[in-house]
């Protein structure tokens, strides 16, 4: 069941990365142009995901106005079968 959730100081996001292409196996970098947006991922329990997942952020490559995280790997039904993306 969704936890619900309230936004005490929503922050505006400028651009994003576009026309990102990355593999099921993940670590491409994403970035969010968003001045604070670094701060409140460091300083609370907040997150970026993509498909259910948790994007890292990346500190060496963020900054006050942008916040930069490396996209998991993806775990479909395709990439489990046909790559293997979740065995070892």
């Amino acid at each position: 069941m969704p936890s619900s959730t309230t936004i005490n100081k929503a922050l505006s996001i400028t651009a994003t990365t576009s026309g990102l292409s990355c593999s099921f196996a993940g670590g491409c970098t994403y970035a969010i142009e968003s001045s604070g947006l670094t701060a409140a991922l460091m300083n609370s329990s907040n997150t970026v995901t993509i498909c259910s997942n948790v994007c890292q952020l990346r500190l060496d490559l963020s900054d006050s106005n942008s916040a930069v995280c490396q996209i998991p790997s993806l775990a479909t039904t395709h990439s489990v079968e046909e790559y293997r993306i979740s065995k070892s």
